[in-house]
Formats: structure tokens, C-alpha cells, sequence
């Protein structure tokens, strides 16, 4: 490989920086699993306590339904001895008796509207309960929304500055090894003995002369071989990018000594 092959090649081999679509992808991934699994424990938690006052609903149905049943059997059950306790009494017929059955009758269906209001009342109360349920489901899951989209706009951010400072730094080392191939290229031009146009020099001389240069580029190959591969190695990352340099400049020093 040639000086000039070689800067060619150095030319083609920046640091190429993520684009906005790979950098805002890496910022939802670094935060969607956390955040998914924390709207699915909010709706979990959200089911089990309305399942758990669904249960308790058609619980208050059973539960007012016996005891309507139970009141509505007693009252039947005052009324009927009271009707027994006049005719023995001799006064089944009179008003006192239909007025103590009547009143019994009210005090049954006064007692079986109360337990439907506090029925209605306890439903009422258990609906508002679920409906805050809900209501905190919601508020959460928008709290949820609005924190990931901050932490990945955050994340982002980080990226961004991540990035330029690494292309800061690749095209910082990439001036410095295109310097050094430069005052290699100078050093290597000004130590040169074979010229085209030396007509006086000897066929065996030239002949020499051909084969050291066949060697010095030979020499010059490996020097550049040796620093395209260690700058394709370090091309995403100028993480190790002096240890290129310090490559480079031990190919061309061997290089100079071969000279």
C-alpha cells in the first residue's frame, strides 16, 4: 500500500455518529420494560380492589335480601299473634285490634324501606370507592406517561452529548495520525535514493536500488495495513485511539530503521 493509498483509506474510516432514529430508539428501550411493568402493576393492583368491592356489592344484596325476608316473617309473625291474642280476648273484631295489626304492618314496611335506603347507601358508597379506584388508575398511568417520556427525553439528551463528544475526540486522534502520515510521507520523500531519471547509475546498482524500494515498500504496506486495521478497530469509539497512534508511530519508526 502507498502514502497515498493509505491516506485514502485513513480519510474513509471516521467515527460515524448514531442517528436521531438509533438514539431515540436506545432512550425508549432503556426505559420501556421499567415502565410497562409499572403501569401493569398499577392496573393489577386497580383489579384486585374492584373485584374485591364487586364481591362486596353482591354481598350487601344477599345480605339485606335475608334480612328483608327474616323482618318481613317476623311482622307476619306479630301480626298473626295479635290477631290470636283478640279473638281469645274476645275482641278480634274491634278497632283497638285492627289498629295494633295495622300499626305492626307499618313498622314492618317502615323497617323495609330503611333497610333498602341503607342497602342503596352502602351500594352508593362502595360505587364511589370504585370509581376512585379508577380515577387513581388513570392519574397514575398519565403520571406513568408523563415520567417516561421525561426520562427518555433526559436519556436522549445524554446520548446527544455522548455522541458529539465521541466525534470530537475520533476526528481529534484522526488529525493527529493524518499529521503523522504526513511527516512520514515528508521523511520517507526526502531519504529517497532511487530516481527515475539516473541514466549514469550501473543496471546492477539499479537493480539494488529497485529491490530496496520493493523492500521499503513493502515496509511501508505493513505500516499502513497496521494503521488502517488499528483504526477500523477504533473507528466507533476513539476509546483506545492512542494506543492506534502509538502503533502507527512504531510502524514508521521501524520503517525509518529498515532505511
Amino acid at each position: 500500500m502507498t502514502l497515498a493509498e493509505l491516506t485514502q483509506a485513513l480519510g474513509g474510516g471516521g467515527y460515524t455518529p448514531k442517528s436521531e432514529e438509533e438514539m431515540e430508539a436506545q432512550a425508549r428501550r432503556r426505559y420501556q420494560g421499567e415502565y410497562d411493568a409499572r403501569r401493569l402493576g398499577a392496573r393489577q393492583t386497580y383489579e384486585e380492589g374492584d373485584a374485591a368491592l364487586s364481591r362486596q356489592m353482591a354481598g350487601l344484596d344477599q345480605g339485606y335480601e335475608d334480612q328483608m325476608a327474616r323482618l318481613m316473617r317476623e311482622t307476619d309473625k306479630s301480626v298473626r299473634e295479635s290477631g290470636r291474642g283478640a279473638l281469645m280476648r274476645g275482641m278480634q273484631r274491634s278497632s283497638y285490634s285492627a289498629q295494633t295489626q295495622a300499626g305492626i304492618r307499618e313498622a314492618g314496611l317502615n323497617g323495609l324501606a330503611g333497610l333498602r335506603q341503607s342497602l342503596m347507601d352502602e351500594k352508593n358508597a362502595l360505587e364511589e370507592r370504585r370509581a376512585l379506584l379508577a380515577r387513581q388508575l388513570a392519574d397514575k398511568l398519565a403520571q406513568y406517561d408523563v415520567s417516561y417520556a421525561t426520562d427518555v427525553q433526559a436519556y436522549l439528551d445524554t446520548l446527544r452529548d455522548k455522541e458529539q463528544e465521541r466525534a470530537r475526540e475520533a476526528k481529534e486522534y484522526a488529525d493527529k495520525i493524518a499529521m503523522a502520515l504526513y511527516e512520514y510521507g515528508q521523511k520517507a520523500a526526502k531519504g529517497g535514493r532511487y530516481y527515475a531519471g539516473g541514466s549514469t547509475k550501473t543496471r546492477s546498482a539499479k537493480k539494488a536500488k529497485e529491490e530496496t524500494g520493493q523492500k521499503t515498500e513493502a515496509m511501508g504496506k505493513g505500516a499502513g495495513d497496521s494503521a488502517v486495521r488499528a483504526i477500523t478497530r477504533g473507528g466507533r469509539a476513539a476509546v483506545g485511539a492512542a494506543g492506534i497512534i502509538q502503533r502507527i508511530g512504531d510502524a514508521l519508526r521501524g520503517f525509518s530503521k529498515g532505511q
